[in-house]
C-alpha cells in the first residue's frame, strides 16, 4: 500500500519530527511511504520529496522577513494567527502532483499545511487519485478560520467571524470566509480524523467544520529507539550533564516569558513560593535557548535552587536528560500537547501538568505524576511540593508506572499497528 504524507512543517525539526516518525513507522510495517513537504531535503533519503528547492527555500524564507520588518501586520499572537486568505491555493495542484514523478498513493495523511498547501490542493489530489484522506490533528488550526489555538473564542464551533486575533468586528472577515470555504471541500472528501489527544478530540467534536466526520484517536508516534529507558546509564549521564547527585531534579523547557500559552509566569510563581519552604534540596534542569532575563530572573531562585542550563538539546540528548531527570514540568496552559510529555512518558519519567492537552490522557495524579485541575501558581506550587515530598521509593514507583505506559500506549510498534489496522479496514471498506 503507497502512502502520501504532506506536511508544511519540515520532517526533521522540532514538531515536524513527528511526520518523519510516522513515515518510519509506516515503513516498519511494510508501506510504501513518501512525505512531501515544502522544504529542501537535507538528507539522501529519496522517499522525502520536496516542492521547493533550496534557493526557493531561501528566497522565500529572506522575502516573508522583508515583509514582515517593513510591513507588519497588527494581530494578537497569542491565537498563533496573522489573518491569511487560506481560500487561495499557494501552488497549483498540477504542479504538486508533476513533482511526485508518478508515485500514486492509496491514501493521503495530511499533518501540518499553512504556509504549503490548502484545502483546495488536498482536495483536488484526493480526487485526482481517488483516494481517501486522512488528517491527523496536531492543533487546532485545521478545524478553524486559522487559528491554532483559539483559548475562549468559540467561533470555531459555528461559523467563525468577529476574530480577537485579528480584532475583527465584522461577522463575515476572512475568518468566516476561510471556514466557510473549507466546509464546502470537506463535505465532498472522503476524510477521516486521526486525533492525537482527548483534548483535540473534545475539540473536533465541537467543531462546525469535524463534528460530523470520523475519527481514531490515536497518540502521535514517537521514536522509541532514542526516547526510553533501557539504554541509558543514569549515573554516567550525570555526570556529562553536571548534574548534582543528590539533589532531586525537575526539566522544564525554556521558553520566551511572551509566549502566555506556554504558561513559564506560573512557573515562576511557584518557585518563589517553593523557595521559602524549609528543606528544599532541588536541582533545575533548563534545556533549550535562555535569554538574559530569564537567567536573570532564575537566577534569583539560586542558592535554593540549583540552576543547570542545558542549551539546546537534539533528540539524542533529549532522551539522555529525560532520564537523569526525577520530573518534567510542562507549564503549558493552552496546548494540545506537547510531545515531550509523550517523550517523557517513554523514558520513565514522571509528568508535572496542568490538566490540558496530552496530560489528560497520559498524566495521572499519584500514577505518572501530578495533573492540576486548576490553572495557576498556587496550584503548581503544591503540585511540585508534594512531588518533592516522595520518598525516593515512591518516586521509583511512578518511573516504572511511567515505562508500563509507555510500552502499553507510546512505541511505535503500538501506534504503528494501530494506524495500520485503521488504514487497511478503512481502505476495505472503500473497496466494498
Amino acid at each position: 500500500m503507497k502512502v502520501l504524507n504532506i506536511s508544511a512543517a519540515h520532517p526533521y525539526k522540532t514538531a515536524g519530527i513527528v511526520v518523519a516518525d510516522c513515515h518510519q513507522m509506516l515503513r516498519d510495517h511494510q508501506y510504501e511511504s513518501k512525505i512531501l513537504t515544502i522544504y529542501a531535503p537535507e538528507s539522501n533519503d529519496k522517499n522525502v520529496i520536496s516542492y521547493q528547492n533550496f534557493f526557493e527555500n531561501r528566497f522565500e524564507s529572506y522575502s516573508n522577513r522583508f515583509l514582515g520588518k517593513f510591513f507588519p501586520k497588527t494581530y494578537n499572537t497569542v491565537y498563533y494567527y496573522e489573518g491569511s486568505d487560506e481560500t487561495i491555493p499557494k501552488y497549483n495542484t498540477k504542479s504538486i502532483i508533476r513533482r511526485l514523478n508518478g508515485f500514486q498513493p492509496d491514501v493521503i495523511i495530511v499533518y501540518f499545511i499553512y504556509g504549503f498547501v490548502n484545502i483546495q490542493n488536498i482536495y483536488e489530489l484526493s480526487k485526482y487519485w481517488n483516494v481517501p484522506v486522512f488528517w491527523y490533528l496536531m492543533d487546532m488550526r485545521a478545524m478553524t478560520g486559522g487559528c491554532a489555538y483559539t483559548w475562549a473564542c468559540e467561533g470555531y464551533q459555528n461559523q467563525c467571524g468577529k476574530c480577537p486575533a485579528i480584532a475583527s468586528t465584522e461577522a463575515n472577515d476572512i475568518t468566516a470566509k476561510n471556514l466557510a470555504y473549507a466546509k464546502n471541500l470537506v463535505a465532498q472528501m472522503d476524510l477521516t480524523l486521526i486525533i492525537a489527544s482527548e483534548q483535540l478530540r473534545l475539540e473536533a467534536s465541537k467543531s462546525s467544520l469535524f463534528r460530523d466526520k470520523k475519527f481514531y484517536k490515536i497518540f502521535c508516534p514517537i521514536n522509541d529507539a532514542i526516547f526510553n529507558s533501557e539504554q541509558y546509564d543514569r549515573p554516567a549521564l550525570k555526570v556529562k550533564y553536571k548534574s548534582v547527585s543528590n539533589k532531586r531534579t525537575l526539566l522544564i523547557g525554556a521558553v520566551s516569558l511572551k509566549e502566555k500559552r506556554k504558561g513559564f509566569h506560573l512557573l515562576l510563581g511557584a518557585l518563589e513560593k517553593l523557595i521559602k519552604e524549609q528543606d528544599v534540596n532541588v536541582e533545575l534542569l533548563v534545556a533549550g535557548h535562555v535569554s538574559e532575563v530569564l537567567k536573570a530572573t532564575l537566577q534569583s531562585f539560586v542558592p535554593k535552587v540549583t540552576i543547570n542550563y542545558l542549551g539546546y538539546l537534539n533528540y539524542n540528548q533529549l532522551a539522555e536528560v529525560f532520564n537523569i531527570t526525577d520530573a518534567f514540568i510542562s507549564t503549558s496552559v493552552m496546548d494540545s500537547g506537547p510531545m515531550m510529555i509523550n517523550q517523557s512518558i517513554l523514558c520513565g519519567t514522571p509528568v508535572i501538568a496542568f490538566d490540558i492537552g496530552i496530560a489528560k490522557d497520559l498524566v495521572v495524579s499519584g500514577k505518572t505524576g501530578y495533573k492540576m485541575d486548576e490553572i495557576n501558581e498556587n496550584a503548581l506550587f503544591q503540585a511540585i511540593l508534594d512531588f518533592l515530598k516522595l520518598s525516593e521509593g515512591a518516586v521509583q514507583q511512578l518511573r516504572r508506572n511511567c515505562i508500563e505506559l509507555g510500552k502499553q500506549e507510546l512505541t511505535s510498534k503500538v501506534i504503528g499497528d494501530k494506524i495500520d489496522k485503521m488504514l487497511r479496514s478503512n481502505l476495505q471498506n472503500v473497496s466494498k
